[in-house]
C-alpha cells in the first residue's frame, strides 16, 4: 500500500501538532516555512520534532528553528535529499 506525501497544508498542520505543548518550544518556529521547504511524510515530521526536542533538551534549550534545522539537515543528508536546508541556514536566527 502506498501512502501519498501530505500536501503543504497538511504538513503545516502536522508541524503545528508535533511542536505543540507540552513540547517546550518557542514562538519563533515558522511552521509554514517548514511545511513549504520540506516535503516530508507525517512520520518524518514526527521523527524530526522528537529528535529536535532531544537536541534542545541536551543543550538546556527549547525547540526552535536552530534545533529543527540541525535535525532536518542530518536527516536529509542520511536520505541523500539535501534540498533547501542550506538556504534556511542563512535565515536570521537559524
Amino acid at each position: 500500500v502506498e501512502f501519498p506525501r501530505p500536501d503543504i497544508t497538511a504538513r503545516e498542520r502536522l508541524w503545528r501538532a508535533m511542536l505543540a505543548p507540552p513540547l517546550p518550544g518557542t514562538d519563533e518556529v515558522d511552521h509554514a516555512l517548514l511545511a513549504k521547504a520540506f516535503e516530508l511524510t507525517g512520520g518524518e515530521i514526527r521523527k524530526a520534532a522528537l529528535e529536535a526536542a532531544f537536541v534542545a533538551a541536551a543543550d538546556g534549550k527549547v525547540v526552535g528553528m536552530p534545533a529543527l534545522i540541525a535535525v532536518l539537515t542530518r536527516e536529509l543528508a542520511r536520505q541523500g535529499r539535501m534540498g533547501p536546508v542550506t538556504a534556511l541556514k542563512a535565515r536570521p536566527g537559524a
